[in-house]
Parts: C-alpha cells; sequence; structure tokens
C-alpha cells in the first residue's frame, strides 16, 4: 500500500541528532528496547544512543524481511507472523505522526523524563569529548617539553640527540637563515628613531644564503667530531652512559644590554628571548657533567635554537653539592635556581652510588676534563697570536686573553678579551699553569699549559700538559 506520510525519526549519535527519511535510509531495530527506527546508510557499524531506552548500541541494518505491511497502518491487529528463516520480529512501536513547523524538529513522543535523560547523556557525550581533547593537549606539552615556554624543550632534545647518535637531529637545533630574517624584520619595524634604524642596519652583519652555507657546514662538523669524540671513548662519557644519564636542566647567562642600548629595542619587544652561553646539565652514576654550546640560545619564531658555529662540547661539571648561597643569580637567566637545587638534590642522593663507583672510569674524568679545558685556550691563543704576532709572555699568562698588554703598541693591536669568563680553575680546583715555548721542530714560537694533578705539584708525574705542537 502506498502512503506520502514520511515517518521521521531523530537518532542520538555521540552528541549529534540525525533527522532522515525513509527513502534514504536502514531498517535498525535496537536490541534492547526492541525499537525499529530509520537510520542513514553511513551509520551502520557505529555506536549511538538509542532515543527510547537510553541505552549505547551498535547500529547493525535488519536482515530485509518480507512484511505484511497493514499492522503497520492499523495499530488495532496484531503484527502478521514473519517469514519463514526471517529472524523473530518484535513488535514495532508506532510512532504518531508530527506535524512538523518551518525550522521544528520531529521527535518521536517520550516522556519527559526520558527526554531529560537524553540531554542528560547528550551533555556528558559532549563534555567528555571536550575532557579528551584537553587531556591530550595536557600529554603533548609533557611530552614537548613546552616547547613554546621553556628552555628545557631545547635541552631535552639536544640531550635525546646525542643520546641517538644522531648528527641530523643535533643539526636542527641550529639556527637558520629564515629564522635570522624574521627577527631582523621585526626589529626594523620595531625601531621608531631613523637615526638608530639606520645605524642598525649598518652596523648588523646580516647573513645571507652563502654565509649561513658556511656556518652550517662549521656546526656540522662540530657535531661530528663531537659525536665522534664520544665513539672513540676520548669524551669523560661513553654513549652507554649517556643513555642512563639524569636530565638536570639547563643553565645560562642573562643576556648583555648592549643591543637594546644602540637601538632602543629589547629582543623580548620583537618576540625574541636569549639566554647566553647555555649549559645542559646531566647527572650519570652521581656525578655531574655539562654539554655546553658555543655562544647563545635563542627563542626564535617559536623554536629553541643555538647560534654558534663549534658545536657542542661535553665535560666533568663537580660531584659536590654547591652552596647556593655564593652564586650570583643575577647573573644567571631565569630558572637558574630551580636547575641548580635539583642538581644538588641529584647530589645528596647519589652519594652512596658516587663511593661505589671510586676506581672506575670516573679516577680519570678529571684528567681528561682538564685536557678538554685547555684544548678549549686553543683558539682564544690562536687569534691573540694573530692580532699581536706573538703568544703571551709566560708572565703574563693566560690572564693576557683577558687583559690588555701594558705596552702601547700592544694596546692598540689587543682586540680582546678573547675569552668571555673569567680563567677557570683545573678540576682539582687549582690554577692552570702556562708557559710560552718554542716549537722544537720549526723553531716558531709555542706554548704549554698544564695542570699539577691530584697532587698540586708541578713537575710531578700526574700533571696533565698541552702543548700547541
Amino acid at each position: 500500500m502506498e502512503t506520502t506520510t514520511q515517518l521521521l525519526v531523530a537518532f542520538v549519535l555521540f552528541g549529534e541528532e540525525k533527522v532522515l527519511s525513509m527513502s534514504d535510509s536502514i531498517q535498525f531495530t535496537c536490541p534492547e528496547c526492541g525499537k525499529q527506527m530509520n537510520l542513514p546508510a553511513d551509520t551502520a557499524g557505529k555506536q549511538g544512543a538509542c532515543p527510547g531506552c537510553q541505552k549505547v548500541v551498535t547500529i547493525q541494518p535488519d536482515p530485509p524481511p518480507v512484511l505484511d505491511l497493514e499492522p503497520l497502518l492499523m495499530p488495532a491487529q496484531a503484527p502478521s507472523a514473519p517469514v519463514p528463516l526471517a529472524p523473530p520480529v518484535v513488535e514495532p512501536q508506532i510512532v504518531q505522526p508530527q506535524i512538523v513547523q518551518p525550522g521544528e524538529l520531529a521527535l518521536p513522543m517520550a516522556s519527559s523524563g526520558a527526554s531529560a535523560s537524553g540531554e542528560k547523556k547528550r551533555f556528558i557525550y559532549m563534555a567528555a569529548g571536550a575532557g579528551g581533547l584537553l587531556l591530550l593537549l595536557v600529554i603533548a606539552l609533557l611530552f614537548t617539553g613546552g616547547e613554546s615556554g621553556s628552555a628545557d624543550a631545547f635541552g631535552r632534545r639536544a640531550l635525546a640527540a646525542i643520546q641517538a647518535k644522531d648528527p641530523e637531529q643535533l643539526c636542527e637545533l641550529f639556527v637558520e637563515h629564515e629564522d635570522f630574517q624574521w627577527v631582523f624584520e621585526r626589529i626594523r619595524s620595531a625601531i621608531d628613531d631613523p637615526l638608530k634604524k639606520i645605524r642598525f642596519e649598518e652596523g648588523r652583519d646580516f647573513p645571507d644564503e652563502e654565509s649561513m652555507t658556511r656556518w652550517n657546514d662549521k656546526w656540522r662538523k662540530g657535531v661530528i667530531r663531537f659525536l665522534t669524540r664520544i665513539e672513540s671513548g676520548e669524551a669523560d662519557l661513553t654513549f652507554e652512559q649517556l643513555e642512563n644519564a639524569t636530565y638536570l636542566g639547563l643553565l645560562g647567562e642573562v643576556p648583555r644590554r648592549t643591543f637594546e642600548e644602540e637601538t632602543g629595542v629589547s629582543y623580548e619587544d620583537v618576540g625574541v628571548i636569549t639566554i647566553e652561553e647555555p649549559e645542559i646539565y646531566i647527572g650519570v652514576q652521581g656525578r655531574v657533567f655539562v654539554i655546553e654550546f658555543n655562544e647563545v640560545l635563542v627563542y626564535l619564531n617559536g623554536h629553541w635554537r643555538v647560534s654558534g658555529d663549534l658545536g657542542p662540547r661535553l665535560s666533568f661539571a663537580f660531584d659536590q653539592p654547591l652552596d647556593l648561597d655564593q652564586v650570583k643569580f643575577e647573573l644567571v637567566a631565569p630558572g637558574g635556581r630551580e636547575v641548580l637545587e635539583r642538581v644538588n638534590r641529584y647530589l645528596r642522593d647519589s652519594q652512596g652510588v658516587r663511593q661505589e663507583q671510586e676506581g672506575s672510569i670516573f679516577v680519570n674524568s678529571k684528567v681528561k676534563a682538564a685536557s678538554a679545558q685547555m684544548l678549549l685556550f686553543k683558539t682564544p691563543l690562536d687569534t691573540y697570536q694573530l692580532h699581536l704576532d706573538n703568544y703571551p709572555a709566560t708572565e703574563v699568562g693566560l690572564q693576557g686573553l683577558r687583559e690588555p698588554p701594558s705596552d702601547a703598541l700592544g694596546q692598540q693591536k689587543w682586540s680582546g678579551p678573547y675569552l668571555r669568563r673569567e680563567i677557570p680553575a683545573d678540576p682539582w680546583n687549582g690554577a692552570y699553569q702556562y708557559e710560552l715555548v718554542t716549537d722544537p721542530a720549526s723553531g716558531a714560537p709555542a706554548y704549554k699549559i698544564w695542570s699539577n694533578g691530584p697532587d698540586q705539584q708541578s713537575g710531578t708525574d700526574d700533571d696533565v700538559i698541552v702543548t700547541s705542537y
């Protein structure tokens, strides 16, 4: 029998209401309450809340039965028997036709209690969905280390790249040409004084693609050299020890203010954060080591990147807790106190581990640290020699890298300081020794640097010596 009446059914599907016509639907019978409905064909296999019993069920289309349609149009009669081989037919619930006004939604007639229950469940589904999205966001921030807000994101990525022995990951931490262009454009637009803007553009060395390629090559060579030293056993730690390293934090100095004085614009004004001389502190078997990066750590265009062309360095730092009252935290980048407090807790908790490790590889760690530090004097000394045609005199020593000569000609040629920090002590808290010597092979000026070693006596067998030849 033909009829022009269309039965409209609403079905709640994860918080959404679907209204459809019989002409483009599938027949579905709720397995919980027996309610029959017409649903969109694309809902097959999905889950939804039945409007009759409010239970969540899986939507599976009914097999096509051969039915007598008369009972559906004559409510007073009992339903006809199903055709053999067809599944038992549950007596359908008749939905009374409703007049649908423009803009209204036709729903099956239900009690006010069932309607309130459905609204409550829809609210629960929507709240659960929002809560799930929030949870995923929190998890993502935890696993990325808070990339947009904390320098620890850089520190953790750098340590992970080293542990993976992956030079490509380490090279990705280096500043890119696009990052430079981004910050320079922002600085130009922020300078109001035309004279300062001209002086800024004349005084800054804007990198081009060629110069960035050279920098990238230097950085890559430094990274390869760094990983090779660890692989060959020349570093203070092996990759096996680094795999179990405890990340303790990233420490650095506050940036100098000269740029702001010259331009009237601070890096923070243009969305750039800088940390000078970044050092990553890691704990290994009760000792603290540092991974140093040259120059500066910069937050550029949504990422933390390191600027410099020497690559990272790994060295032993200390194995006793620090006296934080002696630390000048006004010179340390924000968050430094928390990092050093974490370092001290690690050292105190690891005291027993350090005692057990005496006589192991850490016996030679201070010797390696002294050698590594003295090798770092090579570049500043070579630059000094290039400017003044000789290395510092013996009586001047390494302090010549920090202070200009006393004579007028030397002061004119001197372009230091060649070391940005004070001359460090050796791992036994003694001073590094220096002597101007002659290269025995060529007769050219040369130098000798040494540490007096554990006994702090010069000329004994435990001295650690580095020469320029």
